[in-house]
């Protein structure tokens, strides 16, 4: 270490500790980052003088002088590297928000009874399409647009409004012409509509330029790939655990047994929820939330 900066922290080490019989005769980069939290290299410690030459006490004795002291005993006892300066100190990590924890009402309903509930209104990135989703091409394209665009929307929340989370899981609205293809799983008859929950605090914008960069990298993109609200109002949902073929029993006692015995009708699309990703789970533990909309019987259509 050159001459002059030795000399120069040998004095600030002096005025801090007060004279200290314990003051070193030779200065290291060891004994700075131990005392000061200095992290460079000799070249570069002339920066490191100035902020810490208007931390120390004019004059021992003064209330300054006992705490530098003790901020400096702390510093002494720490392990290398664990205590820096305030201008280096680490950003505040980010809380993640994860809305199947914030809303458990809406993705925590109970396996054994349906239950009723008011949804909000709330906005999803779609994409429509019929048919078969074990088997139309146009199923997977929807969803690896729906995946593409959510993460980009995500990453852009996070990077330009400091707002992280996680993607929420797939959801779809399935109908038909007839409600008897559902129960008799005639899926060459359904409908669908594939959707992902979008926060409110992402901007409009961010999903034009996630749409931009996905076309970019996958090539066209679904026509009815859109950014939408969606109110659903009052509904009855449960928590179904088993493969997706076995949900049939289930609604065939919501359509013909609840349902009547509430005075409700249909009010729109039945609604799943996809909890588990059926790529790492197995048929049977699969977790899906079933929902169906409804409103009373003497304002049906």
């Amino acid at each position: 270490m050159p001459f002059f900066f030795q000399t120069a922290m040998r004095c600030l080490f002096k005025r801090r500790f007060g004279g200290f019989e314990h003051v070193e005769e030779s200065l290291t980069c060891c004994d700075l980052q131990r005392h000061f939290g200095y992290f460079g290299t000799e070249e570069s410690l002339h920066i490191q003088i100035s902020p810490w030459r208007s931390q120390l006490p004019q004059k021992q004795g003064d209330v300054g002088d006992v705490q530098s002291r003790s901020a400096l005993q702390q510093r002494a006892t720490a392990r290398p590297g664990q205590v820096k300066p305030s201008w280096q100190k680490a950003r505040k990590p980010l809380t993640k928000i994860d809305f199947k924890r914030n809303l458990k009402h809406l993705y925590a309903p109970t396996t054994k009874a349906f239950v009723e509930v008011v949804v909000p209104p709330m906005t999803f990135v779609k994409v429509d399409g019929a048919g078969d989703p074990n088997t139309v091409e146009a199923y997977a394209q929807a969803l690896q647009s729906l995946y593409s665009i959510s993460f980009g929307m995500k990453f852009a929340a996070k990077t330009l409004l400091g707002q992280d989370y996680v993607v929420p899981p797939l959801e779809g609205l399935w109908w038909a012409d007839d409600p008897a293809d559902f129960t008799t799983r005639n899926k060459d008859q359904w409908n669908w509509t594939m959707m992902i929950m979008v926060p409110d605090f992402v901007r409009p914008k961010m999903f034009e330029d996630a749409l931009e960069r996905t076309e970019c990298r996958v090539g066209t993109l679904p026509s009815s790939l859109r950014l939408e609200s969606y109110d659903e109002g009052r509904s009855l949902h449960i928590l179904h655990i088993g493969s997706y073929d076995d949900e049939a029993p289930t609604l065939a006692r919501l359509h013909e047994e609840i349902m009547p015995d509430l005075g409700v009708t249909f009010h729109g699309p039945h609604h799943e929820i996809y909890l588990s990703d059926p790529r790492r789970t197995e048929a049977s533990r699969l977790k899906t939330i079933l929902r169906q909309p409804v409103k009373p019987v003497e304002n049906a259509w």
